[in-house]
């Protein structure tokens, strides 16, 4: 991690000695050093039963996003604009419990497997802290046992065992922050008339047990939330654009337009709940999630890359500035764009939130719709 760290500085001083300092540069360095990890395309995965033991899903390959990851590299050598300076973000208040649950997953061993999911999510919990979030509970699951701090291995059973937990005896005032980083899948669709696939997370034993689609996410971790509790949920895996199935989303009319057009729109009839929920996705249903690879080499030949929605999430932390619900996302969206990404970063709400207000990861949101 020091030696992360250090290499990250100085690309930061040489930067400064041009004339200008991006704390959102930084961050991209931070995360293609530190979190060095690809999502590959699982496929469209079976549904398996709770208790059934079936054999291996087919894990496929789609060559046509391979060569698009090939072709759209995100090089840190072109440089990004210094961030305006602006109002500095407060420290965070907290009249409650912070409870934090994070889970990463390198499914090692298995032909899934794939790298720096859990230094993905430790990353974002040293971030998290540093920036004043001091969490009262915490939950790791990842499947390195290397980190000895870690809760359990992240199985199916441990995470929906732990997602009850964690919700349980919850009052007003209290804050949750939930990190996924592995792999995102599709199963179709079985009770769910609003779309044709369930949206999943794909744990450690996923071959035997299955996955855990977007219904489950919802009904366990966002139904039960009382009123003035405050939930931070991202998801940084491939088709994760509605992984809760909240019923309002970031939309814009007009792809590319980030004014008028743009705002939150109710997309799912139902699934009211009385919780503040706010989810910051990796990309779109119907997408994979790139990796950020790292063509400046600072370390004389390895390539790395991150996920690009823990690159954005690093980037809105390590900015000190206010920025607004609309501002963090159409930049995280521009970025990515600008460096030749397909993918298009999500945000979705359990309620119709204020779009020109202070994004915040504690407070309960400014709304211009609330329930009765």
């Amino acid at each position: 991690m020091g030696e992360c760290l250090s290499i990250c500085c100085q690309a930061t001083m040489e930067t400064a000695l041009e004339g200008h300092t991006s704390l959102v540069t930084f961050a991209l360095s931070l995360f293609k050093h530190a979190a060095p990890y690809l999502v590959l395309y699982l496929g469209l995965q079976k549904r398996i039963g709770h208790n059934k033991d079936t054999k291996d899903p087919e894990a496929k390959e789609d060559p046509e996003e391979k060569e698009k990851e090939k072709e759209n590299p995100l090089s840190v050598e072109r440089s990004l604009p210094p961030p305006s300076v602006d109002r500095p973000v407060p420290s965070p208040e907290v009249n409650g419990k912070v409870r934090g649950l994070f889970v990463g997953i390198n499914y090692v061993g298995m032909k899934a497997e794939i790298t720096g999911c859990c230094k993905d999510v430790f990353m974002t919990m040293g971030i998290l802290e540093s920036k004043g979030y001091k969490f009262t509970e915490r939950i790791i699951l990842v499947d390195n046992d290397m980190f000895s701090n870690r809760t359990a291995a992240p199985t199916r059973a441990n995470i929906l065992g732990h997602l009850s937990l964690f919700v349980q005896d919850l009052k007003e005032g209290d804050v949750l922050f939930f990190h996924y980083s592995g792999h995102g899948t599709q199963v179709e669709a079985s009770s769910d008339t609003e779309e044709k696939y369930d949206q999943c997370i794909v744990p450690s034993d996923y071959e035997e047990k299955g996955c855990i689609t977007d219904n489950e996410l919802f009904e366990i971790l966002v139904k039960s939330l009382p009123r003035g509790v405050r939930l931070t949920a991202v998801f940084d895996c491939s088709h994760s654009g509605t992984m809760l199935d909240l019923p309002y989303a970031f939309v814009c009319s007009n792809p590319g337009d980030g004014n008028d057009t743009c705002s939150m729109r109710r997309i799912r009839e139902g699934n009211d709940v009385e919780g503040d929920v706010l989810m910051i996705s990796a990309c779109a249903d119907g997408e994979t999630a790139m990796c950020v690879d790292n063509m400046q080499d600072f370390n004389g030949g390895a390539k790395h890359c991150g996920g690009a929605a823990s690159y954005c999430f690093a980037s809105m932390l390590m900015n000190d500035r206010e920025m607004s619900f609309r501002e963090l996302l159409l930049t995280a969206r521009s970025m990515l764009g600008e460096h030749g990404f397909t993918q298009v970063p999500q945000l979705a709400a359990s309620k119709d939130i204020n779009l020109q207000q202070r994004f915040s990861l504690t407070g309960l949101f400014p709304c211009a719709k609330t329930l009765p």
